[in-house]
């Protein structure tokens, strides 16, 4: 077993550790927990934020105020809106946001209800200037989440997600009213990813991912990161000649293409990647075939944001076989526990079948492709 991708729970970390098995927090969780803090530190948000839920609550709790939005909607426009959605609380991330979200798309017909009903909860003119600002402070979080929850997603994504949506962070545009939030959850995101850059397992699986390599690395944090491929190189390649495992041919898989991130996150990631290319090994001396196979694959050019590592590893292995059982192993590893749960979720519906003959059909299910 290469590491255990968890949540934060303490009993499920300590069991872990007590097993000796290396770990990681789920990306999509430690994202969650940080905005979470974001939106409880200011108070004229939160208040916000428990009107919408209460305005959301009215609409789909009853029938007749349903009905009377739709009609407002219609008589303001040719298309159907959506219903005003529930906020689903700790069930999912992102809910709060889609239910801010969903109300300022639908204002004006929302307002208009409220004109003629008296809603129990009101907002003010203040408060969805507020909202409007809330949702551009979360979109990159809500724009980066398919991503990083995708099957395709891997740890290699971590450094990249993080750093970019710090550096969105940082940008100061037309923030008024949020800077306590905003500052809070960039606060909060960089005490939770404090010690991405020192961990070897986030290290080496950036490193091997041919879309970022040494991109978001600094100077000094690429001689670390290059040393750290070159070790496991060496390792794997021993590890390898005793067990006599197979090389670093990766299986064969259909290429899928990856979900892009439409927001400012995306445009930070493609800017960095887009910086000169890294050329330092390029006049280093080598002196083993390993950190002849590290230089030789660093000083390739990047691939597109949009293509699939994966898939490039499995036909390009033979160029670099060591680097590639490498990235094999690293590689493996989702960036976030959402595959697990939708695995779960779906062993739930086979509850009337022997254990047995549920797991078979769940690997057909997640394994078979579909031309």
């Amino acid at each position: 077993m290469h590491t255990v991708v968890r949540d934060d729970a303490e009993n499920v970390t300590k069991a872990l550790d007590v097993a000796g098995v290396d770990s990681v927090g789920c990306l999509a969780h430690m994202l969650q927990l940080s905005v979470k803090a974001g939106l409880e530190s200011q108070r004229a948000l939160d208040d916000t934020v428990a009107i919408c839920r209460k305005i959301a609550t009215h609409f789909r709790h009853s029938t007749l105020a349903k009905e009377r939005l739709a009609e407002i909607q219609r008589a303001d426009s040719d298309k159907k809106s959506p219903v005003v959605q529930q906020d689903a609380g700790q069930t999912c991330w992102n809910s709060t946001f889609c239910v801010v979200q969903r109300l300022i798309e639908q204002k004006k017909a929302v307002i208009a209800y409220w004109a003629e009903h008296d809603l129990l909860a009101a907002l003010t003119k203040h408060q969805w200037e507020l909202m409007d600002r809330l949702v551009a402070v979360l979109e990159p979080f809500e724009k980066i989440t398919p991503q990083i929850s995708s099957d395709d997603a891997t740890l290699a994504d971590v450094i990249p997600v993080v750093t970019a949506l710090q550096m969105t962070l940082e940008q100061h545009d037309n923030d008024s009213g949020v800077q306590t939030m905003k500052s809070v959850l960039l606060s909060n995101i960089k005490d939770r990813f404090a010690d991405m850059y020192d961990q070897p397992l986030f290290v080496v699986a950036t490193v091997v991912d041919p879309r970022y390599k040494l991109k978001f690395f600094s100077e000094a944090q690429q001689q670390s990161a290059t040393e750290l491929l070159i070790a496991e190189v060496r390792r794997i390649a021993v590890l390898a000649a005793t067990e006599g495992t197979s090389n670093g041919e990766l299986p064969t898989t259909k290429k899928r293409p990856r979900l892009e991130a439409a927001s400012k996150v995306s445009g930070v990631m493609q800017e960095i990647v887009s910086r000169g290319a890294h050329t330092g090994g390029a006049e280093t001396t080598v002196s083993d075939k390993a950190e002849d196979q590290v230089w030789l694959y660093l000083a390739q050019p990047n691939i597109p944001l949009s293509e699939s590592p994966t898939v490039w590893w499995r036909d390009n292995w033979r160029l670099y076989p060591q680097v590639a059982a490498v990235a094999r192993r690293f590689l493996s590893a989702p960036a976030t526990s959402v595959p697990n749960e939708r695995l779960f979720s779906s062993a739930d519906r086979q509850n009337l079948l022997l254990p047995d003959c549920a797991g078979m059909l769940l690997f057909i299910r997640q394994n078979i492709k579909f031309d």
